[in-house]
């Protein structure tokens, strides 16, 4: 009895012949397992931290299973190797013994799901749950699958197209060589192995019959048309022979990971993060500002919501959305975040994303260079980019990786704002990790590295052996370019001296003053403009030098610009005017200058729908609301194509300064109705839903509802109808589901009935 339990223990936890499995965070085999997403099965263990595998669309390959430290493969289904929960029953499917994987809920009471219910996205996506890989494991927490990045599974699956494959060994069973049948469902191939190793397949003859898929090593049908499996969430998974340590209590709420006063940021796009607040701080339009930008943890609020301050905000994150931003310094060694859409979205404002970084996401790197916002600069060898701080997982003991170099610095992804950073980023990160490597080059190399590094006696010994490398371009850049968005003024003063061209281009159609701009070199700038830069150029953005420093509230040279006729206007390809620029940064003075101007149109809309007023209701400016209303009386009830007024926006998004000035200085009308029906008063009472939450979890303060009660009462007294209802029939109070301030307004209006009737 002893053997046989003994036999069945080694069997369980060792036993990796028949582990379906996906690629893993340090695949670089290109696409032979299919692609991203395809299932292959583990037929052979090499005893040296390596397996053999066959991809369901019938390549072989050997693989990192923990050798040197990689991890080339993930497990998505270990049934097949004999896993099972023997005393659970899947509350989905109602299947006894769970097979493979159980996935455990930790919100709802002994609620578990099997592994394929779990991919087929069944129960609550807002749980999280445990992971439980086998009966005896004590379980890893994992995020919720609403939070977390969702990868289609393909493969041999139900509805498959199959032909049959390396082990086939059942003559002309399927009707001759080059015959396709149909997967119909998964099964085992016996009833003393594990689960999910077989498929049964009917064939054009009509013939239907049950073929390995991992039993014992041996994959009997190859896959032609794949077909899904359901989804399934990389992180959520182990990795193919790592030793995993449970983990006591969900680490997703943090607490043992973050601390009061840690740096963090949002790493989740901002349609997951609405869903993710829901009853984690309720949602506001303006947090997705917060996404990829850096705050500072203040608290934690029960279990699993984080207080993080931005500024002069607060908000309340479900503290799965939030991620710890590692302190980096100048020789660290980093790895980069593996998933692809996490750091495409922290890169957006922090040097862009561009195709080639892709090869760089889960590799190690070395820390060469911090620039003044708190960017890394990542060398991989003879390549570097610049990195979101937030991207970087500290390591050590591992020697960071060689990638091949082929970058393009004429190209560029992310927000307009952000282009002309983009293209110096990674052309800095460049010229950084050749100074660093110490590479001797010469000609316009040399000359432009020299300047971007700050070297003014080689910039002065270059151009006085070569005069023409004065205007020399390097990645599209010329030394004046980058020594302007770099700050070494010396060498400006120099290269301007030595005649290079103040109006030149780079690539993106930014000159030396837009450079110096986007680098926040205020005094470089004033110099530009003073020695005669042109302040009306527009690179292929449609940027100006307005936009530039309303962006980064350089309001001085603003001034300069504006006063050598730069055109206030002029929208960008995002429709943004610099006008919007300087309220989405909440400059009071930029947007003063910009206001003041002649020609400063303050009704245009942006690509989103937006003017500038409802961009500040939007945005929480107060003072440009002020302003935009002193010069423009009457633009309070203008509306979106969605019925929103600026009124609407400020009431949804609980500004409430911004609500009283609209009602009260720009006669807004309190009870126009957007396309769905609501009023701003609608939308008032609605953000008590998420009061009510807060309010059981203990979060909620007096001043919150008390300053909703002033809204709801000055747009009463100003005339809102409390008796219009919105498309689903509800009134102010059936929508309005906070009970204290329900209760308060009705006493409100009685009140102000009484006082009229008499």
């Amino acid at each position: 009895m002893f053997i046989c339990l003994f036999t069945l223990y080694i069997r369980e936890v060792n036993m990796s012949e028949g582990l379906r499995v996906v690629r893993g965070p340090d695949w670089n085999l290109g696409n032979k397992d299919g692609g991203e997403g395809h299932a292959g099965t583990v037929v052979h263990d090499n005893n040296d931290n390596t397996w053999d595998i066959i991809w369901d669309m019938g390549c072989r390959t050997q693989c990192n299973a923990g050798k040197n430290g990689k991890y080339d493969l993930r497990i998505i289904d270990n049934a097949p190797t004999g896993a099972r929960h023997s005393c659970v029953t899947c509350d989905i499917c109602k299947k006894s013994r769970i097979l493979g994987t159980r996935w455990k809920c930790t919100v709802c009471f002994d609620f578990d799901l099997c592994a394929l219910c779990y991919l087929q996205d069944k129960h609550d996506l807002n749980h999280a749950f445990i992971r439980f890989d086998k009966e005896t494991s004590e379980g890893v927490h994992v995020p919720k699958r609403a939070a977390s990045q969702k990868t289609k599974l393909l493969g041999i699956y139900p509805g498959a197209e199959v032909m049959r494959g390396p082990d086939w060994e059942y003559g002309t069973q399927d009707g001759g060589v080059g015959s396709r049948g149909v997967v119909i469902d998964l099964r085992s191939f016996g009833s003393d192995t594990g689960g999910r190793n077989a498929v049964k397949v009917r064939w054009p003859n009509d013939e239907s019959n049950v073929y390995r898929l991992g039993h014992k090593g041996k994959v009997d049908v190859e896959c032609v048309e794949p077909a899904t499996g359901g989804f399934y969430y990389k992180d959520h998974l182990p990795l193919a022979g790592a030793k995993e340590t449970a983990t006591k209590g969900n680490p997703e709420m943090n607490q043992s990971i973050l601390k009061i006063g840690d740096k963090v940021c949002v790493d989740i796009p901002e349609k997951a993060l609405k869903e993710v607040q829901k009853g984690h701080g309720g949602w506001s339009l303006r947090m997705t500002e917060c996404i990829g930008n850096v705050g500072i943890v203040k608290g934690f609020q029960g279990d699993d919501t984080v207080e993080v301050e931005y500024g002069s905000d607060k908000w309340q994150f479900y503290a799965g959305a939030v991620r710890k931003v590692h302190h980096i310094k100048v020789g660290d060694t980093v790895k980069i975040l593996e998933n692809e859409q996490k750091a495409m979205l922290l890169q957006k404002e922090h040097g862009g994303w561009e195709e080639d970084m892709k090869k760089s996401l889960g590799k190690v790197g070395k820390v060469i260079k911090l620039d003044s916002d708190g960017d890394a600069v990542v060398a991989f060898g003879h390549q570097a980019w610049v990195f979101n701080p937030a991207c970087l997982i500290p390591v050590q003991g591992v020697k960071p990786d060689e990638l091949h170099e082929k970058q393009d610095f004429s190209r560029s992804t992310g927000v307009a704002a952000e282009e002309v950073n983009a293209g110096l980023a990674r052309l800095f990160a460049h010229l950084v990790m050749l100074d660093t490597l110490g590479r001797q080059t010469v000609g316009a190399e040399q000359v432009v590295t020299a300047a971007a590094q700050g070297n003014l006696s080689a910039v002065k010994s270059l151009i006085q052996q070569n005069p023409k490398l004065v205007n020399a371009e390097y990645k599209g850049l010329t030394p004046l370019i980058i020594a302007s968005h770099q700050g070494h003024k010396e060498i400006v003063e120099f290269l301007l001296n030595s005649k290079a061209n103040i109006d030149a281009k780079d690539a993106k159609g930014n000159t030396a003053l837009l450079a110096a701009l986007s680098g926040k070199e205020e005094q470089i700038a004033l110099f530009l403009i003073e020695r005669g830069a042109d302040v009306n150029v527009v690179n292929k953005d449609g940027r100006t030098a307005a936009h530039a420093a309303a962006f980064e509230s350089l309001c001085t040279p603003l001034k300069q610009i504006l006063q050598k006729g730069c055109n206030p206007s002029l929208k960008d390809d995002d429709g943004d005017t610099p006008l919007h620029d300087a309220i989405s940064k909440k400059c009071d003075r930029a947007v003063a200058l910009l206001t003041n101007h002649l020609k400063c149109d303050m009704v245009c809309t942006n690509n989103n729908g937006f003017n500038p007023i409802q961009w500040a209701a939007l945005k929480g400016h107060a003072f440009a609301v002020e302003r935009i209303l002193e010069k423009v009386p009457g633009i309070a009830n203008v509306a979106k194509s969605d019925g929103f007024t600026a009124l609407h926006i400020a009431a949804i998004n609980d500004h409430k300064e911004i609500a009283s000035n609209l009602i009260l200085k720009g006669k807004a009308k309190i009870n126009c109705t957007d396309d769905g029906g609501m009023t701003p008063l609608h939308l008032a009472a609605i953000e008590g839903y998420f009061e009510m939450f807060l309010q059981l979890l203990g979060m909620t303060t007096a001043n919150q509802n008390n300053e909703r009660f002033k809204i709801a009462c000055l747009m009463i007294q100003n005339g809102a109808e409390i008796q219009v209802r919105n498309n689903r029939g509800g009134t102010i109070l059936d929508v309005c589901r906070n009970e204290r301030l329900r209760d308060a307004v009705r006493e409100f209006i009685a009140k102000t009935w009484k006082s009229h009737r008499y």
